[in-house]
């Protein structure tokens, strides 16, 4: 399981590395708009973070502890949910492919659109 989900988070940082992203070349007032999803979705994290530090252990509830080697992990969620396994490496799958095809040069007719390699 631990190398399975290696093997995903290597994917997504070769998904990261292979994206040409271009900084915004306008610096304008609408910089703090962008800030405003991050500054919401921070405050609800704290908040809700708050909440769980304040309920705290003495809440009474308890939950009983599983105690399970990483090969019986594995082997029971490969056995029960292997479908939906396999369905998140298809997706994966298929975000790679369209982060590769997004992500290439584009050309007409022989010339890379590409200004940056146009000037050198």
């Amino acid at each position: 399981m631990i190398i399975y989900a290696g093997a995903i988070m290597v994917m997504f940082l070769f998904i990261i590395m292979t994206l040409r992203l271009e900084g915004d070349k306008e610096q304008d007032g609408s910089s703090f708009r962008r800030w405003i999803p991050a500054i919401v979705l921070g405050g609800i994290s704290l908040v809700l973070l708050t909440a769980l530090i304040w309920v705290g252990p003495g809440h009474g509830l308890f939950l009983k502890p599983a105690m399970a080697s990483p090969k019986e992990f594995g082997g029971y969620l490969f056995r029960e949910f292997w479908f939906p396994v396999e369905i998140a490496s298809f997706l994966l799958f298929v975000a790679l492919a369209g982060a590769l095809y997004l992500g290439r040069e584009k050309t007409t007719g022989g010339k890379t659109t590409d200004p940056e390699r146009e000037a050198s």
